[in-house]
């Protein structure tokens, strides 16, 4: 692709030529390229070579050049990585978006409707929130129990206490009754039913549910609960944000109440 076929389909999708303060007459076309690629296509040059919308095998030192000559557009920065208490092996970052060119056709649904779409993604991420709530309750229990089992104190395994079998059977009938919810909610949703009312009920169980399995199972382990040698500690910090992204339990609490007074 020439740089003028490349800046003629730029035009077309809604962009503005480069600027004329830029003189590209004297650059050869591969810089010609990098700088349409950074300026309409909004290519950031934090790869070793890119192949976009036609533009193939701009290099880094291309796009380098292009920043050099005083007009590189900073698509997308991430300023910072957040250190969080749970789910570590998920990176959390801001993104910063400065002078952000978006293309006519990336364009979601119609203009103005930008909350509906945010909503409704919501609605869909709520239930597989609430089957990662369900999922860290049930490694609770799984190791809860293993750990019942093979903990010996006063000449038996805890298992056979009263007070870790309670904490047990409280777990395990929190987790059947989340994922009864959780199965409805994603059952509904695969059928095309309205499953707002469900996938709240969904997450707010499982993962209210999922908290207070993890705080059992910290229980059952004592100490060693504490420990980071010992799952426990883990499962309660990733716990906790199921309460809390995707929706709170307070939200979820509204979304429920609005839809059966309502």
């Amino acid at each position: 692709m020439t740089y003028e076929e490349a800046l003629t389909q730029a035009q077309e999708r809604g962009f503005a030529e480069t600027p004329p303060t830029l003189d590209v007459s004297g650059l050869d076309s591969a810089h010609k390229l990098a700088i349409l690629a950074k300026t309409a296509f909004g290519v950031d040059f934090d790869f070793e070579e890119i192949s976009y919308e036609g533009i193939e095998h701009v290099s880094l030192q291309d796009l380098q050049y292009a920043a050099e000559l005083g007009y590189a557009v900073k698509l997308l920065a991430i300023a910072k990585l957040e250190k969080k208490l749970g789910i570590r092996c998920s990176s959390t970052a801001e993104f910063v978006f400065e002078d952000c060119v978006v293309p006519k056709d990336a364009l979601l649904d119609e203009r103005g409707r930008g909350m509906k779409v945010a909503l409704t993604t919501l609605n869909g991420g709520r239930i597989g929130i609430a089957a990662q709530a369900l999922g860290i309750a049930q490694a609770c229990l799984y190791e809860a129990v293993k750990y019942a089992r093979t903990r010996v104190q006063f000449g038996q395994p805890i298992g056979t206490f009263q007070a870790i079998q309670n904490k047990i059977a409280d777990m395990a009938v929190g987790i059947e009754a989340a994922r009864t919810l959780v199965y409805r909610a994603a059952l509904y949703k695969d059928l095309g039913k309205d499953y707002v009312q469900a996938g709240a009920m969904a997450k707010l169980l499982a993962s209210e549910v999922c908290s207070k399995a993890a705080n059992h199972a910290v229980q059952v382990f004592g100490g060693y609960g504490y420990c980071q040698d010992y799952p426990a500690e883990r499962f309660l910090r990733d716990a906790k944000i199921t309460e809390i992204y995707e929706g709170t339990s307070e939200i979820h609490r509204l979304v429920i109440a609005r839809s059966l007074v309502n």
